[in-house]
């Protein structure tokens, strides 16, 4: 829809130099996409929007004759990611 905000991530960073660069990375791990579509990853400067990624979710079948994963132990430790 272009409107729901599935995860956020804010950066602080000054550029003290119009011929000055920063590269900024945000993690997303753990963000879970409850129906496939094309979600945007924004880029927002001063609360103004400067790019904007298109990011495709589908859902991918596993090939023909692959195993099943094992069902998960409720008792075993969570990964965490």
């Amino acid at each position: 829809d272009q409107e729901t905000v599935v995860c956020k991530c804010e950066t602080k960073f000054v550029l003290r130099d119009p011929t000055h660069h920063a590269t900024n990375i945000a993690v997303f791990a753990g963000t879970k996409f409850e129906t496939p579509g094309v979600y945007n990853i924004e880029v927002v400067v001063d609360d103004v929007m400067k790019l904007r990624y298109p990011i495709p979710v589908l859902v991918v079948e596993p090939p023909p004759g692959a195993k099943k994963p094992a069902k998960e132990d409720p008792d075993a430790p969570k990964e965490n990611i």
